[in-house]
């Protein structure tokens, strides 16, 4: 996109901005924009609104994918949700997801067949750092144990493990959506990005298995490894169809219930033997690579259809 410089007075140049972005963010003649000035370039970006991002929609319609979703709206810094329901026992999952996964948000309103779920600590610039950190340090508690573990062959922190887990979940949850508040041109981008990534990455999968036939390996594959290969195949298949379907959102929920695909490919790769080790190495791999991008797919399903109150 090009503009001209415009004369302004004696010593002033100006530009125009896109209406359609002004529109978008709803600035007006007399608001303010940042910029950020970078060598040769100059960045502008709009002002945080200070009006909070609500959100209404009918859980029913989600069963399956509950902690998916509201974690996808927690990601993109919505402020408030209004949740209708028909079935209550739904609502067991509202809760381990909340309490589970997603720091600041909290029921606050809940009346027959609705409930509203409200950010009451919400995200502010000056402790995304010390949550990012904290990642960091979480990780290597549990990479400690874990080293613990094997090295003394006793494993009776593993439920410390679990929970340092969880903490790594709520931690990189909230940093997402610390860093989706502070996006102001598009957030569906940088998912559209992990995506490229992990078709990348996936390649490289792929290619690091053909070099290992090129070097004249040729190992036996039994029947329940075989049924592994097709099963990933299928899967990514399934991804490739539910990607760019009309009716996205009815396909993903086949391809999300397939969780236990990554669980038997894990019981598969136990029982293989060492010659097939390398082999059922990667296609676990490209299982949940799949998975990552039936994630990201389904979040910007979210971001791009969900209907702002």
């Amino acid at each position: 996109m090009k503009r001209k410089l415009v004369k302004q007075g004696n010593n002033a140049l100006t530009i125009t901005l896109p209406k359609e972005w002004l529109t978008r963010y709803g600035l007006n003649a007399g608001d303010e924009v940042f910029l950020k000035e970078n060598d040769s370039d100059i960045l502008i970006k709009a002002e945080p609104s200070a009006e909070l991002k609500k959100v209404r929609f009918r859980l029913d319609s989600f069963k399956g994918i509950i902690q998916k979703y509201l974690q996808s709206l927690y990601r993109q810094g919505i402020s408030e949700i209004e949740l209708d329901y028909q079935d209550s026992s739904l609502l067991s999952e509202v809760h381990k997801t909340l309490n589970a996964s997603l720091i600041g948000y909290e029921i606050i309103d809940h009346s027959q067949n609705k409930i509203i779920i409200k950010s009451v600590a919400e995200v502010q610039d000056g402790n995304f750092d010390a949550m990012f950190r904290r990642i960091f340090r979480v990780n290597l508690s549990m990479l400690h144990l874990l080293k613990k573990m094997l090295e003394e062959s006793i494993f009776d922190e593993i439920e410390s493990v679990m929970m340092l887990e969880e903490t790594n979940n709520k931690l990189t949850n909230f940093c997402r959506r610390s860093i989706s508040k502070r996006l102001y041109e598009g957030q569906e981008i940088v998912l559209l990005y992990s995506v490229i990534e992990v078709l990348e990455r996936m390649a490289d999968e792929i290619k690091y298995l053909i070099s290992y036939f090129k070097s004249g390996k040729k190992p036996i594959i039994a029947s329940n490894e075989k049924k592994l290969i097709s099963d990933a195949v299928d899967f990514f298949e399934l991804c490739h169809t539910s990607y760019f379907s009309d009716d996205f959102l009815s396909h993903v929920k086949e391809g999300i219930k397939r969780k236990d695909l990554i669980e038997n490919s894990l019981k598969v790769f136990h029982k293989s033997t060492h010659k097939d080790f390398y082999i059922m190495h990667y296609f676990i791999n490209i299982i949940q690579q799949t998975a990552h991008i039936l994630t990201y797919r389904l979040q910007i399903y979210f971001l791009t259809n969900t209907t702002k109150k």
